[in-house]
């Protein structure tokens, strides 16, 4: 199990792809908290999946007159596959040289 925290913070070149960014969307948005809970498991000693669920909440102004602002509240659910290579022990070796 982990939890994770962060901050969602925007840019101003995201992409929306059900409206028209450039005429309806001043993309005027804000930072804010990140949040999220996963719970993995191994089935294999090199092979692992982990299914999580987030959510965060971001705001943004539409270019009307007035402008309108719009809360939207984001719950990702996630599910990943993870793969593990057997290196062995890594060991750190000095050479010393003779001078």
């Amino acid at each position: 199990m982990v939890l994770k925290g962060g901050i969602y913070s925007p840019s101003a070149t995201f992409d929306l792809g059900n409206i028209n960014v450039s005429s309806t969307f001043d993309a005027n948005t804000k930072t804010g908290f990140d949040g999220e809970i996963a719970f993995g498991h191994f089935f294999l000693p090199t092979f692992a999946m982990e299914m999580g669920i987030g959510y965060f909440k971001g705001t943004g102004s539409f270019a009307t007159t007035p402008p309108q602002a719009r809360d939207f509240n984001v719950i990702p659910v996630i599910l990943s596959a993870k793969a593990f290579i057997p290196a062995g022990p890594i060991r750190h070796s000095v050479i010393r040289r003779s001078g």
